[in-house]
């Protein structure tokens, strides 16, 4: 069950928002997902039979202070004590919120960014990098700053979101293209964005 998140967000809005997900709605919510909580706390989370679950937050907030962040959760067992948060390529100190996951991770229902079930992540994204392994610091902070060739291992989706024209109309660039070359690309379909503007957009 090893795997990492990475993506750069920025947000200034205080309260509950998804950032990435990959939830089974139809089967007790199994899955893992990324989210803010009020006080720009963040948190990593795994759910897996029966809506049994392992989650750490950060203890220290203030990451929806209108400033990009860079964040890196890591999974490298099945319970909370196996997990990691990094913020800007540093290790937070984080609490565990439940420690009681049992059951398989994997799921068939998509990869989520920025939304679950109606509720959408107020802000901005980039970068959003899914490993099948557990990234070091070293890793981390070597790479955050940089675009990634699409053939690193482990590397099982990955969206720089070079796309589009900033604040134009990008009405007909709807789908968010994978960029890793590993494997079977998951491409992406927009939904609920104007795509004209300076919100609701491609920046």
């Amino acid at each position: 069950d090893n795997m990492s998140i990475e993506f750069w967000f920025k947000t200034s809005f205080n309260g509950f928002k998804p950032i990435i997900n990959k939830f089974d709605n139809s089967d007790g919510y199994r899955g893992y997902g990324v989210a803010i909580y009020s006080g720009g706390i963040i948190g990593l989370a795994k759910i897996g039979n029966a809506g049994r679950y392992a989650q750490i937050n950060t203890t220290s907030g203030g990451y929806n202070d209108g400033n990009w962040h860079h964040f890196a959760g890591i999974m490298t067992g099945s319970n909370a004590n196996n997990f990691a948060i990094y913020i800007d390529g540093s290790l937070k100190t984080s609490s565990i919120q439940s420690n009681n996951y049992i059951g398989a991770l994997t799921n068939n229902s998509p990869l989520k960014i920025g939304t679950d079930t109606g509720t959408y992540f107020r802000g901005s994204l980039d970068e959003v990098r899914i490993w099948n392994t557990a990234r070091t610091c070293a890793e981390i902070i070597a790479h955050k700053d940089v675009e990634l060739a699409g053939t690193e291992t482990g590397l099982i989706a990955y969206y720089d979101f070079n796309q589009g024209f900033v604040n134009a109309n990008n009405t007909a660039e709807t789908a968010l293209s994978d960029k890793q070359t590993n494997g079977t690309l998951h491409n992406g379909t927009l939904t609920n964005f104007t795509l004209t503007g300076t919100s609701s957009n491609w920046v």
